[in-house]
């Protein structure tokens, strides 16, 4: 399969728990997906906007930094993202994320199920 950037589906969405709108884009969704994944997009953030903490049950949540930066809070504490770092949210395990500083953060989004 093969799609195009202009292809993608994009998408205002509520954060869970959190303040504000996200934009999400999809490059694949529904059945274009592998069996085991539930959910792959890049996320874009403004500033001052975050997801509140909550908890993963049945999948694994992985998120790759792509620019700005995040105060992110997972099962090590909180620590400051930048471009190019990494968080995984295992199964049972919760996490929250806001954007900080005056630059949009954008992240990939990766959750597959583990059950």
């Amino acid at each position: 399969m093969l799609k195009k950037n202009e292809d993608f589906t994009v998408e205002q969405e509520h954060a869970e728990n959190g303040l504000g709108n996200f934009t999400m884009r999809y490059p694949i969704t529904g059945k274009e997906l592998p069996p085991h994944m539930r959910l792959m997009c890049e996320v874009i953030i403004e500033p001052g906007q975050e997801c509140r903490t909550h908890v993963h049950e049945g999948d694994t949540e992985i998120y790759y930094m792509l620019s700005g930066r995040a105060e992110y809070t997972g099962a090590e504490g909180t620590n400051t993202l930048k471009p190019g770092d990494v968080t995984v949210c295992y199964d049972g395990e919760s996490h929250a994320i806001r954007c900080v500083g005056d630059e949009t953060l954008r992240f990939l989004a990766f959750i597959p199920y583990t059950k």
